[in-house]
């Protein structure tokens, strides 16, 4: 039985892994390095795992819907199947330890459906430290599993649905997880327009973990997040941030906390920015 669908210990994911067939797939990247996560996984990753790419399988191609859109989801769930992922089967997902990467598969396993997928604690310095085995190469494809999309799990939200409602009573809380010199509207390369969605509040993705890149305890987690919320009920909160990756991050842990139910908006701040109908905000929220 998957012992979270959140967030799981690497002693777990392995125990887990010893006793029934699961996926492990592999979600390192760097943004400024796009080819460095598949060189780093054939160097080593865990045995049995797949590479994962937040450009290639992850996201559509960047554009006027942002740097990191949807992927197709027919697209992304014949690329886990011939992985070998069969409906009920556990994702076990792991990425360098800067979580983003793997919050971003785990919030597109959501969306494709699957219940039984979790991101793995501290990333592949904790399994390594845990005694998980490590290979070189290319896995060797197996059998296809027979998994497809279904009903999505995580609700996202598109950009035309967060402009009509800016100002109303209706609006949801939107929760934008850059950095604070970001949000407040530092000029930045990646960014035509600086600032950030007006209404919103600067929840930066970092704070959900300690020092040694670990998530910080649920108890810790829901009564930061209670405070950040102020009352508003999680279904209506939408996470962004800069292209739609580090929000994960925050989704995740509000899930991990037990506050359930907020959404994500994909295109995020890049393609808000790019759109100069949108309007920007600057300074503090």
């Amino acid at each position: 039985m998957m012992p979270t669908h959140t967030l799981i210990q690497a002693s777990e994911a392995l125990t887990l892994a010893a006793q029934q067939p699961v996926l492990w797939l592999d979600a390192r990247f760097e943004l400024a390095q796009p080819q460095q996560g598949a060189a780093d996984f054939a160097c080593g990753h865990v045995a049995g795992a797949h590479y994962i790419d937040l450009e290639h399988h992850l996201s559509g191609p960047a554009g006027a819907a942002g740097r990191h859109p949807l992927p197709i989801a027919a697209t992304l769930a014949a690329q886990l199947a011939q992985w070998g992922l069969g409906h009920a089967m556990p994702v076990l997902i792991y990425d360098q330890g800067a979580v983003m990467y793997a919050a971003r598969a785990w919030a597109m396993l959501r969306w494709l459906g699957h219940t039984a997928v979790a991101v793995v604690d501290g990333g592949l310095p904790a399994l390594q430290q845990a005694g998980a085995p490590i290979a070189s190469g290319q896995t060797r494809l197996p059998e296809t599993g027979n998994f497809s999309a279904t009903t999505p799990l995580l609700r996202t939200v598109s950009a035309t649905k967060i402009a009509q409602q800016l100002g109303q009573a209706t609006a949801p809380l939107l929760v934008d997880a850059r950095a604070a010199e970001r949000f407040h509207g530092t000029p930045h390369p990646l960014d035509p327009r600086c600032g950030h969605i007006p209404g919103a509040v600067n929840r930066f993705f970092k704070l959900n973990l300690d020092a040694e890149q670990y998530f910080l305890p649920a108890t810790v987690l829901h009564q930061q997040w209670q405070g950040c919320l102020n009352g508003t009920p999680p279904p209506q909160v939408v996470h962004y941030c800069g292209s739609g990756v580090s929000a994960c991050v925050n989704l995740l842990a509000m899930e991990h906390a037990g506050l359930h139910g907020s959404a994500l908006y994909v295109g995020s701040w890049s393609e808000w920015a790019a759109d100069a109908g949108k309007p920007v905000a600057n300074g503090a929220a």
